[in-house]
């Protein structure tokens, strides 16, 4: 760190070396399906902790449709989910399906998702559990992992897309260990899918230790990742 070592610096150290997974706040989640939901259905292939069901309730959107390997999760989304039935009186409806999202059958939601909106995992820089179903066990290098994982499960569901309906992936890139996701992204959804980039949305993250804002460093600072969102014509 060519400096003391204190709080501020080890951690800065720690957060340079790790990514830990967190959930999409779901406040932010909500005002994404507020503007592209339509009132409609949601479907999420990476569901993780929940941010985004909880942002999808919280919104104008009517069902809600996650996926993910992760299995361990069961309990908690069964917790939240009775919670919410014991405490807030609704009409909507919501499924989880605990499946690989690349290995899905799609043909039950064909024609019925106003919005496809998740955060996908970025390759093994984010690992949620150990188990054989996670991508980052499935796939050994970058261009695997999205050959096989991303771009095959947007090839898969692309028949869920309503006409006019959109498609919203928060993702990030990581050059010190060379992923790089965003690009090929904005190249392959409009050539290979026929999905028009529409908006680049900032999702502002935690503060981090030891940035520069303006030349000067400062104990805090805010980084943001984007939220690309298609639109299928």
């Amino acid at each position: 760190m060519r400096g003391h070592l204190n709080e501020v610096t080890a951690h800065a150290a720690a957060s340079m070396r790790l990514h830990i997974p967190t959930m999409f706040r779901p406040t932010a989640a909500q005002s994404i399906c507020d503007d592209f939901g339509n009132g409609g259905t949601v479907l999420d292939f990476s569901a993780g902790y929940g941010g985004n069901f909880l942002g999808s309730f919280g919104s104008r959107c009517q069902r809600y449709v996650g996926i993910d390997p992760n299995t361990a999760l069961k309990p908690s989304f069964g917790r939240m989910f009775g919670w919410i039935e014991r405490h807030h009186p609704h009409g909507k409806t919501w499924e989880m399906v605990w499946q690989p999202a690349e290995d899905m059958d799609y043909s039950p939601w064909h024609g019925e998702v106003d919005l496809v909106f998740t955060s996908p995992p970025y390759f093994d820089l984010q690992r949620y559990s150990d188990q054989q179903t996670q991508s980052w066990k499935r796939y050994s290098t970058i261009e695997t992992w999205l050959d096989g994982f991303l771009f095959r499960t947007l090839r898969n569901l692309k028949p869920c897309v309503k006409r006019g309906g959109h498609l919203a992936l928060n993702v990030a890139d990581n050059e010190t260990f060379g992923i790089r996701i965003i690009e090929r992204l904005v190249e392959f959804c409009p050539k290979r899918l026929g999905l028009r980039l529409v908006k680049v949305i900032p999702y502002l993250l935690a503060g981090r230790p030891g940035a520069r804002i303006k030349g000067k460093r400062v104990g805090w600072g805010q980084k943001a990742e984007p939220v690309l969102i298609f639109q299928r014509g």
